[in-house]
């Protein structure tokens, strides 16, 4: 058993799915000898590969990022910050 970093590479696992791939060597599985030095290395670079996705789920991921901004913004115009006769109700 490895650490996903350990035993990663650069390349898909699948030329027909988006699956991060691994080393495919038995031996280098076994001793953890991935491509990348560090967790942040593989991290990195996997947060930044360009993996395709359908236009159904972009379009909820689209939808869930802008009820995320709606929530922010309604919380910052209820926000106001305490003021002296707030601190007198206490």
């Amino acid at each position: 058993m490895q650490e996903p970093w350990r035993i990663g590479s650069r390349q898909r696992s699948s030329t027909t799915r988006e699956y991060i791939g691994a080393v495919d060597g038995l031996d280098d599985l076994r001793a953890g000898r991935g491509e990348f030095g560090t967790a942040k290395d593989f991290y990195d670079y996997w947060r930044r590969y360009p993996f395709k996705i359908s236009p159904q789920v972009q379009r909820q991921l689209d939808r869930l990022v802008q009820q995320q901004r709606d929530e922010i913004e309604a919380l910052r115009k209820s926000h106001r910050p305490a003021g002296p006769r707030d601190h007198e109700a206490l």
